[in-house]
């Protein structure tokens, strides 16, 4: 700044305290004079102020002009322009380097007067036609730069003139104020145009009036208005909002950046209205958008925004935008294509999705619902993917379709819905759509396919609440015509929904339900009481049960019922279902059942012996209201049963045998039956449960059996292989028993093992036999009626019938038949042996008296081989006997004692000798029958005494067997009551458990509803809460908040214009020339009725902003709003009460239900401990008994034992000796006899024997080997026996055959003595003569 001092000689004296002051004649140094006062203050330095740093000192300069000023006298590039009609009057110069005068910067500036007057043009027409501001008349201001000099030409490129209306407010239209108006005069570079047309470069003019433009939409808004030439008789007004618009139009939360009002005025019209164009910039996170539209005087508005490409994270931003919280986005492919964003009066803030797509589902025209809790996307379905507006999946068509995105801070939900029609319900339905597995695992995905995806999962819901008395219950025929009449049709089906799925324990989503879902379609509902399953599961009170009915169009309904837990059902003796499951049926699978019925299928547990698991059984249980069949069997084989052999198997089908009424709901009877292979024959064997466990066993009827068939069973128990045998034996009709341990029922026996009664050919014969098979053998015990030995009939020892017994095992295959026979008037014990070499051999012995005193054993042998194995009748045998050593001695002494008596014996003695005999005879058979006398008397006395033996080891066993039955029948009824205890404890805790389940589901459900109808009460009350403070805020914006605003207004135009004073004050006692505040006074007083206008304005809107807490309409709106708010408190607090209350209820039956499956886990657990200890009890009391009884039952058997030796039985058996002896006297008469008839016949020949007889009576003959033989056919129709007798007579041996009578041992030894006293006499004579000599040399030898 040129410090130059101006020439001031010529003019007036300067103010006081100026140090230099003059008048300037040419100011500017334009060569127009124009002359001007000027002062220079060069005083000291005003307090609180600094210089600049080149500066020595302050410097204020001040120019006043006395005449009017046109700007383009001092800027002649104005010249030609407005400028040249707009005199500025009062015109001052000033500089100054420093900020003495407060009311510029420092530097070069004009003030002046300017009356704006009709030559002004535009600026004129716009203050006071179109803003009615009549005699505008400002007090101006403008800036000259920084470097100026008063003594050279301005050198500006641009400047302005600016200057406000203090005082002034006005409201031109409603919902319209202006303040703080400022009229600025621009002179810029720019483009003029000369008369003709052409343009050149120069400086124009200008003009713009603004200021500060308050409106109806939100009178906190600070705009700044701006109105300029707009050419062709038009002005242009502009309104800006600086700072960023909270709340915008009334919309909490939204904020608008560059807002801006803009319209067209006509110059010649006052603005009594005005319809402005809005713009605004909408910047959420990154979506950005520009809102275009309209605001009217009428109070309407309508700004929209077009968004491409929103997306779900646009969607998202605009949320978080508005209600401070980012959305979560689906996990499915959601594309939000184009949307039109509008904010209207009215409607307020919408968002119109164009073009939506969920997967490969498109929508049209979605409407965006935000809300406090989220945002919610509803389009309808335009394309399904085919094509198509209706949604399919698989046999469901859903009609007038739609597309809804629910949108949530932590979750986001995708369903389809519309209108399902399915049999004779028309329901709104929702489809969950749901991906199993990632997205960029699908193929389609990947290939970039427009199919459907495999992976994408859906899940149908529909409520039951077409039908009116569906809240109070369906009844089932409404489902199920076909039940309409039956014991099911009435029953009530309670929270019926549709469901579909298209996989096992789909998705769900937000569909309020409990229901378990798998795939298809299905029908749930909770079923009312049904009587008849009541008495059947035994229970009192049925649980919760739950419906679920599959469905097809091609098979109709499957109705299945679902358990609240696993339940079973104690069938009594021990017997537990597995946990069972439940179906409907409208058609009978079964013809002795009239349908409909409730088919129970499950598991079937059955104890049995020596198996450490019972057999599971399939069991299938179908009832009606009147008639219950069950039926049952066990899948694949009862595999070693009774633990008999792990090769043994029972099955493959084993089929259950029960019957059940409802009046006691047990079974009865309770079995199975099953196939059991013996051999090539399938048994059908039954098992019946018995209440004493030690009697169950099996048992079947078979027809015909094979011993091949029975050997095979037996390898199987054996687990050994037998050697091959010949099918010998044929059973019919068989009874038979397969038993887990040694039992007596009644009175037979059953051992271990397998065994059976039936009628038998053995070799053919016909028998009645009893086989026991164990894990070591095959016993076969029987009776034959009919058995016969060639002609002969055989009878039993001590019975009528004949016995057989066989023993097959991998050492052993061989049997017997036992009877008696009577041969040569004897009755003889038969022991018919048997055994397989393989072929079958038979062979038997039996002893015959040769003497009563001397027995010998024949042997009879098969004769060559059988040639029928089923035809024993041709068989034949051979009889052999050789006789042992004591008969051979005995024939030897008798024929020698013969010799002896037939030597001695003169002829004309034999007569006498012969009737000695005969007398002798006579007085032995006297003394015989004397002796039979004594063998009776000794055999009663001895049978007596065995009786009573007898009686008393019989009583012994008899004891003893029942007091064995007795704690046999303790332990079985232990054993028995374990099982049942522990049935009924499992039933009972199973009951429990499913009651807990019930009756925790039904709290549950209770809670759940009670949070679901809490949160509709609280969603819905929300909803009302946000709609009241959504109109409010529209109405009334954040009223407080709006109080506040407007205090901190007043508060700041307060603070300006307490500046202002400030300043005033300053100019008013400045001590320096009064020229300083001449001129800066003005413009701050100017400023300061600006501000006080300001100020008008804000204390009118703060009036304004608290009259809106006193206006009715606030006051209505606020009490609706305070209702909205209490409403949902209440609703808060009072579903709070009944979800606590559900909740409490929740708790209490857990605990309830909790102590009574408690006590029945306990329960099971004490009969688990208590049962079997009773049965180590009685099983204990049994074994010690037994074993304490073991001497008893010895004792007795040995007095049994003892009657061999006993007195009675010594003098039986002497009695039988004397008896023996006796009748060997007889025989020994008869050797006698026959001696005399020899000696008779005899003659001389004998004679020359007599001697050496006489000294060699007992060697004279000997007797070597006798042998006899004969068939057996012959034998038994008496024949006698051939029989080879050899030995020696006078040393001389000899071999001669005869016959043998067995019932006359008397002839055959007189035979053999005739034989040898043949023999005798055929020796020659010099051979006889020779024993005399032989003598004498034996006797010289002896010596």
């Amino acid at each position: 700044m040129s410090t130059e001092t101006p020439d001031t000689s010529k003019g007036s004296s300067p103010p006081k305290d100026f140090v230099l002051s003059g008048q300037l004649d040419s100011l500017f140094g334009l060569a127009t004079k124009l002359a001007a006062d000027f002062y220079s203050y060069h005083g000291d330095l005003p307090s609180g102020l600094t210089l600049p740093a080149d500066a020595s000192g302050p410097i204020y300069q001040l120019a006043t002009l006395k005449d009017d000023l046109l700007i383009s006298t001092i800027l002649p590039k104005l010249t030609g322009t407005e400028f040249d009609r707009m005199p500025l009057k009062n015109v001052v110069f000033t500089y100054q380097n420093c900020e003495i005068d407060p009311s510029k910067p420092a530097g070069f500036y004009i003030n002046g007067d300017i009356v704006f007057d009709s030559s002004f043009g535009a600026v004129h027409d716009a203050l006071s036609t179109v803003l009615g501001i009549p005699n505008p008349t400002l007090h101006i201001q403008g800036s000259l730069g920084t470097s100026s000099s008063f003594n050279k030409p301005l050198q500006l490129s641009s400047f302005m003139l600016s200057g406000s209306f203090p005082d002034l407010v006005i409201e031109p239209c409603a919902e319209l104020t202006l303040s703080a108006i400022t009229v600025e005069l621009l002179g810029y570079d720019g483009v003029r145009y000369t008369s003709d047309g052409t343009a050149y470069g120069g400086m124009c003019y200008g003009f713009h009036i603004v200021g500060t433009m308050h409106t109806g939409l939100d009178q906190l808004l600070d705009l700044t208005f701006d109105i300029s030439d707009g050419g062709g008789g038009t002005l242009a007004l502009t309104a800006t909002q600086a700072n960023p618009w909270d709340g915008a139009f009334g919309i909490k939360g939204l904020m608008l950046q560059a807002f801006t009002l803009h319209t067209t005025l006509d110059v010649k019209k006052l603005m009594d209205t005005f319809n402005f164009d809005v713009a605004a910039a909408l910047i959420a996170g990154d979506t950005v958008g520009t809102l275009n539209g309209v605001y009217n005087a009428d109070k309407t508005f309508s700004v929209s925004a077009n968004l491409t490409n929103l997306g779900t994270s646009g969607l998202s931003d605009l949320y978080e935008h508005i209600h401070g919280s980012p959305l979560a986005a689906p996990k499915l492919s959601v594309q939000i294509g184009s949307a039109t964003l509008t904010i209207a009066s009215g409607s307020g803030f919408s968002v119109n999705i164009q073009d939506l797509s969920v997967e490969h589902y498109t929508g049209v025209n979605a409407e965006v619902d935000f809300s406090s809790t989220g945002a919610v996307v509803k389009a309808n379905l335009a394309d399904n993917g085919s094509g198509e507006s209706t949604l399919k999946f698989n046999e469901i068509e859903i009609d007038k379709a739609y597309i809804q995105i629910t949108f949530a801070a932590k979750s986001a939900d995708v369903i389809l819905g519309g209108v399902l029609r399915w049999e004779s319900f028309t329901l709104d339905a929702d489809v969950h759509i749901y991906r199993a597995a990632p997205l960029a695992a699908s193929p389609a995905a990947s290939s970039g396919s427009t199919q459907p995806d495999d992976s994408l999962q859906w899940t149908v819901f529909a409520d039951f609440k077409t039908a009116a008395d569906a809240e109070q219950g369906l009844p089932f025929s409404t489902l199920i015509p076909a039940l309409k009449g039956s014991f099911l049709g009435d029953i009530t089906l309670e929270d019926a929904a549709f469901i579909a799925a298209s996989q096992d324990d789909p998705e769900i989503g937000n569909f309020d339900t409990t229901f378990p879902v798998k795939q298809g379609v299905q029908f749930c509902a909770v079923l009312g009481l049904i009587k008849q399953l009541s008495e059947i599961m035994r229970v009192q009170e049925q649980p919760r049960l739950v419906l679920s009915a599959a469905w097809s169009k091609a098979s109709g309904f499957s109705l299945d019922v679902l358990l609240p837990s696993p339940m079973q059902i104690n069938l009594g003796r021990g017997i537990i279902t597995d946990p069972f499951s439940l179906q409907i049926r409208t058609t009978s699978t079964s013809p002795s059942v009239v349908p409909p019925t409730i088919q129970l299928n499950a598991g079937l547990k059955i104890p049995t012996a020596n198996n450490p698991e019972p057999l599971h059984f399939t069991f299938s249980l179908a009832f009606n209201a009147l008639e219950v069949i069950a039926t049952g069997e066990l899948a694949g084989y009862w595999n070693d049963p009774f633990g008999l052999s792990p090769k043994l198997r029972i099955g493959p089908d084993v089929l259950l045998l029960l019957g059940i009424t409802f009046e006691d709901a047990l079974p009865l009877p309770f079995g199975f039956v099953g196939g059991l292979q013996i051999g090539d024959v399938v048994a059908n064997v039954a098992f019946e449960v018995s209440d004493v466990p030690s009697q169950e066993l099996l048992s079947a009827d078979v027809q015909n059996l094979h011993i091949t068939d029975v050997v095979q069973l037996a390898e199987d128990l054996i687990q050994k292989k037998i050697p091959d045998i010949p099918d010998f034996m044929v059973f019919k009709d068989i009874k038979l028993y397969v038993c887990p341990t040694g039992v007596t029922m009644g009175d037979v026996v059953y051992q271990r093992g397998i065994q059976f009664y039936a009628d038998m050919l053995i070799f053919g014969q016909e028998a009645e036999v009893n086989v026991q098979v164990d894990d070591k053998i095959i016993t076969a015990s029987s009776s034959l009626d009919n058995l016969t030995l060639g002609p002969l009939h055989v009878t039993g020892i001590d019975s009528p019938k004949a016995t057989s017994n066989v023993v097959i095992s991998p050492d052993k295959q061989a049997g017997s038949f036992n009877g008696k026979i009577t041969l040569y008037d004897l009755e003889v014990d038969l022991d018919l042996q048997f055994e397989f070499k393989p072929d079958p051999s038979f062979h038997f012995h039996f002893e015959l008296d040769f003497t009563p005193q001397f027995k010998f054993t024949v042997d009879a042998n098969m004769i060559g081989k059988m040639d029928n194995i089923h035809d024993f009748s041709g068989v034949k045998f051979q009889l052999v006997a050789v006789m042992q050593q004591d008969i051979l001695d005995y024939v030897a002494q008798s024929v020698n004692a013969q010799f002896k008596q037939a030597t001695q014996t003169e002829k004309s003695d034999i007569n006498a000798q012969k009737a000695k005999v005969d007398a002798a005879k006579s007085v032995m058979d006297e003394s015989i029958k004397a002796q039979q006398a004594t063998v009776d008397q000794a055999y009663r006395e001895w049978k007596a005494k065995s009786d009573a033996v007898h009686k008393q080891f019989n009583a012994t066993t008899d004891a003893y067997n029942t007091q064995v039955k007795v704690l046999q029948g303790q332990l079985d009824a232990a054993m028995a009551k374990y099982r049942a205890d522990l049935a009924d404890a499992q039933h009972k805790l199973n009951a429990a458990q499913a009651d807990c389940a019930s009756r925790m589901q039904a709290a549950q459900t209770q809670l759940e509803k009670a949070q679901k109808e809490w949160a509709d009460k609280l969603a819905a009350a929300q909803k009302q809460l946000d709609g009241a403070m959504r109109d409010m805020y529209a109405k009334f914006g954040d009223a407080e908040k709006n109080i506040d605003a407007a205090q901190g207004k007043v508060n700041g135009i307060q603070h300006q214009i307490d500046d202002v004073d400030g300043k005033i004050r300053k100019l008013e006692h400045l001590h320096g020339i009064e020229a300083i505040g001449k001129a800066g006074l003005p413009a701050l007083y100017t400023g300061k009725g600006t501000l006080i206008a300001s100020m008008k304005t804000a204390e009118g809107l703060l009036d304004a902003a608290k009259g809106v807490l006193k206006s009715q309409n606030y006051i209505a709106a606020h009490g609706i709003m305070q209702a909205a708010q209490e409403t949902l408190t209440a609703t808060q607090k009072s579903g709070q009460a009944a979800i606590s209350g559900a909740q409490a209820t929740v708790t209490a039956t857990d605990k309830a239900t909790q102590a009574t499956v408690d006590a029945a886990s306990s329960s099971l657990s004490q009969v688990g401990k208590v049962g079997p200890a009773a049965i180590d009890v009685a099983s204990k009391s049994l074994d010690a008994y037994k074993k304490a009884r073991v001497a008893t039952l010895n004792a007795a058997q040995a007095g049994v034992d003892g009657l061999s030796k006993c007195g009675e039985w010594l003098a039986y058996q002497s009695a039988l000796a004397g008896l023996k002896a006796a009748q060997s006297s007889t025989h020994e008469l008869d050797l006698a006899t026959g001696a005399l008839e020899v000696a008779e016949t005899g003659g001389v020949g004998l004679l020359q024997a007599a001697d050496y007889v006489a000294s060699h009576s007992l060697g004279f003959v000997d007797i070597h080997y006798i042998r006899i033989e004969c068939e057996f056919d012959k034998a038994a129709k008496g024949a006698d026996f051939a029989a080879n007798v050899q030995g020696s007579v006078v040393g001389k041996a000899f071999a001669f055959d005869i016959t043998y009578d067995t019932r006359k041992p008397a002839k055959f030894i007189n035979d053999t003595f005739q034989k040898c006293a043949l023999f005798f006499l055929s020796l020659d004579s010099a051979h006889r003569s020779s024993f005399r000599l032989l003598d004498e040399v034996n006797a010289s030898l002896s010596t």
